[in-house]
């Protein structure tokens, strides 16, 4: 776990913390009402803190792994990691801290389940155990797939496996978003959602930003919906050149990036995929897209780094080339989210 990194939930996100932003750390455990449940506030020194970050964020000894939450407002709002990881038996012990003013049972909830997912989809541990009061956390961690173990007077020990918690984060229905803008390659539609229209277990529904129609580069009309600010697990965002002028508009731009943010994994097409550089506000993200395509939209983004590769992933953001994207590299794909469905 040495790369810094930022996993997107619906509310909120987690990122590894640069050294700099120890100074939220520091005010956050020595904030009374936020650290009453932890048994009061907690001070390190200047050095202490640098062996902290070295332990815990980076480089790390492997056996840690230690990120602040951010709300959408980009402002840390408390801390997740686990640590004390052991190989033998694959088990840590879970850390969640929310600041007392932001605390609420949907973020604490969603803190939880984005460090689960690191731990049980990347760093590959299987056991996760918690140690708190009661009453503290505990809904949202049984939620979640978390069982009560043991009991000692008021402090009592939770367990969740990867088998339970993905047994319990996955709903029987997944709720699918298609994402239109006019002028969309028709094409680009059918490849996307052609895997996925068929299939027990996945809702799907069109959306546009600010339409109930949306019409192709051809005279094909696909009735939408427009976006109202619900939640989809997956999002598909076929290759259209009208994309553009939503994000050159900050307030539309603004809708599709709270789309994105509630989106569990979402895919982008060709044209689409430039899309990625708003979403992380860099120009340098490697990005698949055809040369004669990128011709067509070099202005304003004239430094991104084109790519010749079939799928490109970036955090929850996968982005794949309508030109050379073949049956393999979308079948596993739909396959990976169908096992999602059917694990319940």
């Amino acid at each position: 776990m040495e790369k810094v990194f930022r996993r997107n939930g619906k509310k909120i996100y987690i990122k590894s913390p640069q050294y700099e932003e120890v100074v939220f750390v520091r005010s956050l455990w020595s904030d009374t009402d936020s650290m009453q449940e932890f048994g009061g506030t907690f001070y390190l020194t200047d050095d202490k803190w640098k062996l902290f970050y070295k332990k815990m964020v980076s480089p790390t000894d492997g056996r840690n792994c230690y990120t602040l939450v951010y709300n959408y407002d980009n402002q840390p709002i408390g801390e997740a990691s686990f640590h004390a990881y052991d190989p033998s038996t694959q088990m840590a012990k879970l850390n969640i801290k929310i600041k007392k003013e932001y605390r609420s049972a949907e973020v604490v909830e969603e803190a939880i389940k984005l460090i689960l997912e690191v731990y049980f989809y990347e760093f590959g541990g299987t056991v996760m155990i918690e140690k708190c009061q009661e009453g503290y956390y505990q809904d949202s961690m049984i939620n979640l797939g978390f069982q009560v173990i043991d009991k000692a007077r008021e402090i009592h020990t939770l367990k969740i496996t990867e088998q339970e918690f993905g047994r319990i984060k996955r709903s029987c229905c997944m709720k699918v978003g298609v994402l239109l803008f006019d002028e969309f390659d028709i094409l680009s539609l059918g490849n996307m959602v052609g895997y996925f229209e068929n299939e027990d277990g996945l809702d799907i529904e069109y959306l546009s930003i600010d339409k109930d129609f949306v019409q192709s580069r051809g005279v094909i009309n696909v009735n939408t919906k427009i976006y109202m600010g619900e939640c989809y697990d997956l999002l598909l965002i076929p290759s259209s050149l009208k994309i553009l002028n939503y994000l050159c508009s900050q307030e539309e731009l603004n809708s599709i990036l709270k789309l994105y943010n509630s989106c569990n994994l979402v895919i982008t097409c060709s044209i689409s995929n430039i899309l990625s550089v708003e979403i992380f506000k860099d120009k340098s993200i490697k990005v698949p897209m055809e040369n004669k395509l990128y011709a067509m939209i070099k202005d304003p983004y004239c430094n991104i780094i084109l790519v010749e590769d079939n799928m490109v992933q970036l955090d929850k953001l996968i982005m794949i080339n309508s030109f050379k994207t073949n049956n393999e590299v979308m079948l596993k794909i739909k396959n990976d989210i169908l096992q999602c469905v059917n694990k319940k």
